[in-house]
């Protein structure tokens, strides 16, 4: 458990810096308005990745017949998400809505990466 808070910390502290970082050419612009986009982004981005490990959780717990169902589940979610990304890049001006790309893509590296170096690091895989 101690792992997964020390996790989530540096998850925590790499998303502030990564987002102070991409906020200073903002500043530069005069478009600071424009950074909520960007953590409206990163707050999609980990949402995705919660739902994505719940259903695999679920899924790996239960039996096919569930499993499929979950996973059905986890398709209308994502078609929803597409429907409303689509939505809302009619509605939105272009920078926020690629703002809030970025913000996603960048939430996706971060848990990304250290999802790997904690698969790596951890005794899970390795043969004894």
């Amino acid at each position: 458990m101690e792992k997964l808070l020390t996790l989530g910390r540096k998850i925590l502290v790499q998303t502030i810096l990564s987002v102070a970082i991409l906020s200073i050419p903002l500043g530069m612009l005069q478009k600071l308005y424009l950074v909520v986009p960007l953590i409206t982004g990163c707050i999609l981005g980990i949402s995705c990745w919660i739902v994505i490990s719940y259903r695999i959780l679920k899924s790996d717990a239960s039996n096919m017949d569930a499993a499929k169902k979950s996973m059905q589940i986890g398709w209308l979610i994502r078609l929803v998400m597409i429907l409303g990304t689509f939505i809302a890049a009619v509605r939105i001006s272009t920078e926020t809505f690629w703002l809030v790309v970025i913000g996603f893509f960048l939430m996706s590296m971060i848990m990304m990466i250290n999802a790997i170096v904690y698969a790596y690091n951890s005794d899970v895989n390795r043969k004894k």
